[in-house]
């Protein structure tokens, strides 16, 4: 009889461990059961939302009222977020969706901030107003100097290369975005007969990539990730199987950012 109390203890202690486990992956993890039925879905398009992905938190006032649920490069080569947000929300069809980041080095989050339409966004209805990611890179630069998904393989892909001055950090494996959406990844990098990093790539052959393209090496904030970043250009000429992107941005030296704003770019006499 008291080995029957001992096993019905254990199986309600088990019990309430599961229940528990439940509770903290459906409410810490903004999840409840049945809650599309309770979200709309809506989309915004951005010039670049590197580092948004699906899963990335929705929100209004610092408040998380949904999540992403897709991140695509439309036929425009804009990157296009596919949003699952409350809807019970009223968002003024005139309200921005914003790249944010939690600090400097945290996770990426979309931002709406409402605006003041009478109007509402209904059901597949799309923000307008959107502002994009800030690209820590190209700020940095500006401000030392003044303005100086997966890829399927095989025959979906086509190969490209691009030159660089300095490609620290860029290796085989790292992303290749347009927009900030993954649209190939780095296959090789090697040192040419002229002593600079080329960089090859495989990127979607889809894509329409003019020659006057610039590719350059960015990261994800001050110490994440680097990835190359395809800035499209307006000539009518495409890059084709083995072609070369001429005009390329190489990694920013922080070493040499941090020691030029420390010491005013003051070298060492010989």
């Amino acid at each position: 009889m008291k080995q029957t109390h001992v096993e019905i203890w254990v199986g309600l202690f088990i019990l309430a461990g599961f229940l528990a486990f439940c509770y903290l992956a459906f409410n810490l993890g903004e999840m409840t059961l049945f809650s599309d039925a309770k979200r709309m879905t809506i989309t915004a398009a951005f010039d670049n939302i590197s580092g948004v992905k699906k899963g990335s938190s929705v929100q209004i006032a610092g408040v998380p009222v949904g999540t992403v649920t897709r991140v695509t490069l439309n036929d425009q080569n804009v990157g296009q977020v596919s949003m699952k947000v409350d809807n019970t929300l009223k968002i003024p069809v005139d309200s921005m969706a914003s790249v944010k980041s939690q600090g400097i080095v945290g996770d990426k989050y979309i931002q709406i901030t409402l605006g003041g339409d009478k109007k509402f966004v209904q059901e597949g209805g799309a923000l307008l107003d959107t502002e994009s990611a800030v690209d820590i890179d190209s700020l940095l630069g500006s401000f030392a100097f003044g303005g100086v998904q997966k890829v399927a393989n095989g025959s979906s892909t086509m190969a490209i290369k691009a030159d660089f001055d300095n490609i620290s950090g860029v290796k085989k494996g790292t992303p290749v975005l347009i927009a900030g959406v993954p649209v190939g990844t780095v296959t090789q990098v090697v040192l040419n007969g002229h002593s600079v990093a080329e960089v090859l790539m495989k990127v979607e052959k889809t894509l329409q990539i003019p020659t006057d393209s610039v590719a350059s090496v960015k990261s994800q904030g001050i110490i994440g990730g680097k990835y190359i970043q395809i800035s499209l250009g307006g000539g009518s000429e495409l890059v084709r199987e083995g072609g070369e992107l001429v005009e390329t941005e190489s990694a920013v030296d922080l070493e040499s950012l941090i020691s030029k704003f420390a010491f005013g770019g003051v070298q060492k006499e010989k």
